[in-house]
C-alpha cells in the first residue's frame, strides 16, 4: 500500500503530511511515522569549511597538544558525530517533550554541555589557579557538569536586584545563602557533581549589578586529593513546571537551609556580572 498518508499526523516543521512506504498496521504506522520525523542533518560540508579556514586545523595540528589532530581523524569524528546527532539526538525531539525530565531530546540534552562548556570557559578565563586545579579537568572530561545561576523569585531578569548572599569566612571560603529559580540542569544523576556558579552579593557590595560576585558552589565538596566528598548546603527543592523545553531539569536552587553552601569566589568581588557574560556568551 505505497503512498499512504496518515492525515492526522503532520511534519511539525513544515505541516506537511508525513508519507508513508507501507503501512500494514496502525502500530506500524506509528513506528514508521517517528522514524520519519527524524529529519535532521548536520551540515558536514561546512563543519569541514569552517575547520579548514576559519580555524584552520592543519596549522593546530602542528602544536605538541593536537598532534593527534589529523584530517582523517578531524572527518571520522565529524561524521560519528553527525550519525550521534541525527540517528540518536534528533528522534528524541518529540518523545523528550511529551515525557518531560524523564529522558533527554536534543535541545535538553545539548543544554547541559553547552552550560558545562560556559563554566568551564568562565573558570579559566576568570577563576585562580585553585578553583581551575579542581574543578576544570572533570568538567572537562563530562565527569563534573555546570550550571548558572542567575535568577531569583523576586528579580526576574532584573540582576539589580539579586539578594543571595556570600558572606566571607576566614578560610577564605564564603557561606552562601539564597533562592535562584529556572536552574537548567541544576540537579540531575548524570554527572558525579554539579557545579554550580552562582551570583551572590557580598556583605559591603555596592548596590546594583555593580555589586554582584560570582561564586563556584559544588553539589559536593571536593577532597584535597581530588574526590568527591561531603554534599554541600545546595539543594534542587523543586522542578519547574514551564512552557518550552520539558526533557531538562529546571530545578528552583536553595542555598544555605543546613547553615550555608560553601563557595569559592570566582575573580575579584563586585565583578560577578562580567565574568558571567564570559559564560552566557
Amino acid at each position: 500500500m505505497r503512498g499512504f498518508v496518515e492525515p492526522a499526523n503532520c511534519n511539525p516543521m513544515s505541516g506537511k503530511p508525513l508519507t508513508l512506504s507501507s503501512a500494514p498496521s496502525r502500530k506500524g504506522t506509528q513506528h514508521q511515522i517517528e522514524r520519519i520525523m527524524s529529519t535532521y542533518q548536520a551540515p558536514l560540508k561546512e563543519f569541514q569549511f569552517l575547520l579548514e579556514t576559519v580555524a584552520p586545523i592543519a596549522e593546530l595540528a602542528k602544536l605538541p597538544h593536537f598532534a593527534d589532530a589529523t584530517p582523517d581523524t578531524i572527518s571520522a569524528i565529524l561524521e560519528e558525530s553527525a550519525k550521534f546527532a541525527s540517528e540518536v539526538l534528533d528522534p528524541l525531539n518529540w518523545s523528550g517533550d511529551q515525557e518531560g525530565a524523564k529522558h533527554s531530546s536534543n535541545m535538553g540534552f545539548g543544554l547541559m554541555p553547552m552550560l558545562t562548556q560556559g563554566a568551564i570557559e568562565a573558570i579559566l578565563l576568570a577563576g585562580s589557579d585553585t578553583l581551575k586545579a579542581t574543578y576544570v579537568e572533570k568538567m572537562v572530561s563530562g565527569e563534573w557538569t555546570g550550571t548558572m545561576n542567575l535568577t531569583e523569585p523576586q528579580a526576574g531578569s532584573d540582576l539589580s536586584l539579586v539578594k543571595t548572599r556570600a558572606e566571607p569566612q576566614p578560610d577564605g571560603t564564603y557561606r552562601i545563602f539564597g533562592t535562584k529559580i529556572y536552574i537548567t540542569y541544576g540537579e540531575h544523576d548524570w554527572a558525579d557533581n554539579i557545579i554550580h556558579l552562582v551570583l551572590a552579593r557580598l556583605p559591603d557590595a555596592p548596590p546594583g549589578v555593580k555589586g554582584i560576585s560570582l561564586l563556584v558552589v559544588p553539589k559536593f565538596l571536593v577532597n584535597a586529593d581530588g574526590t568527591v566528598g561531603a554534599r554541600n548546603d545546595a539543594k534542587c527543592i523543586s522542578i519547574e513546571h514551564k512552557m518550552g523545553i520539558h526533557a531538562s531539569p529546571t530545578a528552583v536552587m536553595q542555598f544555605g537551609d543546613a547553615g550555608g553552601a560553601t563557595g569559592y569566589i570566582v575573580g575579584e568581588p563586585n565583578r560577578g556580572l562580567e565574568y558571567m557574560f564570559i559564560m552566557m556568551n
